[in-house]
């Protein structure tokens, strides 16, 4: 169990960029969440670090951090067993911490959440002490002035004109209300009062935030009217929707991933086939430059386990990707992710030929070595605009 946070690397990076580094005015982050942007800024010398939000979780550890503690009790009764847990303070956030993935199972058909529902129950005292031991050296030298659990809105606006406010607000509407549903049945506590978040409760939050002598605040879209101050954008991952980061001041940044790439030392299919089908390994590097040369830039390529190149003589004619179909319900035996030919090429059908080669007797045998399973279905999804197109 990990200590997580909505905020990678480069967004981390980019905080610690326009935050003042001379400490000498009052710092506050509305939507505290994780606590991510206070651990980010704890050494860089801020004297006055004041936090909000209005999550169970979050409030728990703001109350820790301020040296208080937040009531919690278990309101479910099929849940008393957590009972033996809890203890004020730490317990308790590793608790809510540990229950927030948890419910991501909880009630669902799949067996995938069946058996990880089923895990988390079995060996949850071995996970609570381990996350014990991660929450509290992540939350080392952190120390917050003050939390204001409530409305993050209400709360920029007490703030000083002379201050830093920084603020990353839910990105649709309803966000938090969603991600802590299943925790909000379980436990009960003293919830503050707030105003639920939308693009209108955006604009005054922004609004008053730009009113501030230094301010950042995040966004899941561009803002209309705002190029002068967007200070960055960020693509967490090549499926993610990109991030931009708006601020007073500060230098402009961008920031997208970057996939690993192998060189592979293969001629390419040019001419006429020559000699008979065979597969090669491919390493995940080199299929991701097979991936980019061939796949329309509008597809974002999700990682597979399994991946070959098919020859036909000693030139390569097109590469086969296999993954586990553990995340789809496990409706077929392996589940074919990729599949295309070479371009340009004076076949029509190329393609046809290697989804032949990946229905094979030896791409069989060669998958079930690497899954150590027996292969009798191969399940695969297809998105077009032309169904006469489909293989």
């Amino acid at each position: 169990m990990a200590f997580i946070g909505a905020i990678n690397g480069d967004m981390r990076s980019m905080i610690s960029e326009l935050v003042p580094k001379d400490g000498s005015l009052p710092l506050y982050v509305g939507c505290s969440g994780n606590f991510t942007i206070e651990r980010i800024i704890a050494g860089m010398g801020v004297k006055e670090i004041h936090s909000n939000d209005i999550s169970l979780y979050s409030c728990a550890l703001g109350s820790y951090l301020t040296g208080n503690n937040l009531d919690v009790w278990i309101k479910d009764d099929d849940f008393q067993w957590l009972q033996s847990y809890m203890q004020p303070g730490l317990a308790n956030i590793c608790v809510l911490l540990l229950c927030s993935d948890m419910f991501k199972h909880i009630g669902k058909r799949h067996r995938f959440d069946k058996r990880m529902w089923q895990g988390y129950i079995k060996h949850f005292e071995t996970l609570f002490s381990k996350t014990q031991e991660i929450v509290a050296k992540a939350l080392e030298g952190i120390k917050i002035f003050s939390f204001t659990p409530g409305d993050c809105v209400d709360f920029i606006a007490s703030t000083p004109k002379d201050s830093v406010v920084l603020c990353f607000p839910p990105t649709y509407k309803g966000g938090y209300e969603r991600l802590y549903k299943a925790l909000d049945q379980v436990f009960g506590w003293q919830a503050p009062d707030y105003t639920l978040f939308d693009d209108q409760r955006f604009e005054v939050l922004l609004q008053e935030m730009m009113d501030r002598k230094v301010w950042i605040i995040s966004r899941d879209k561009a803002l209309q009217g705002m190029d002068d101050y967007l200070r960055g954008m960020v693509k967490p991952s090549r499926t993610a929707k990109p991030v931009c980061m708006y601020a007073g001041l500060g230098n402009a940044r961008f920031t997208t991933p970057r996939m690993k790439t192998e060189v592979l030392k293969v001629s390419r299919l040019s001419g006429e086939i020559e000699g008979s089908l065979s597969l090669i390994y491919l390493s995940a590097a080199q299929m991701n430059l097979l991936r980019s040369e061939y796949l329309k830039a509008s597809i974002n390529p999700a990682s597979t386990s399994v991946n070959f190149g098919v020859l036909a003589g000693d030139k390569l004619i097109g590469a086969l990707g296999y993954t586990s179909p553990m995340f789809l319900g496990n409706f077929c035996d392996v589940y074919l992710m990729a599949d295309f030919a070479n371009r340009p090429t004076i076949y029509k059908r190329l393609a046809k030929l290697v989804l032949a080669a990946a229905v094979s007797k030896e791409a069989q045998i060669i998958v079930e070595q690497k899954m150590a399973k027996r292969i009798k279905a191969i399940g695969t999804t297809v998105f077009t605009n032309r169904p006469v197109s489909m293989k």
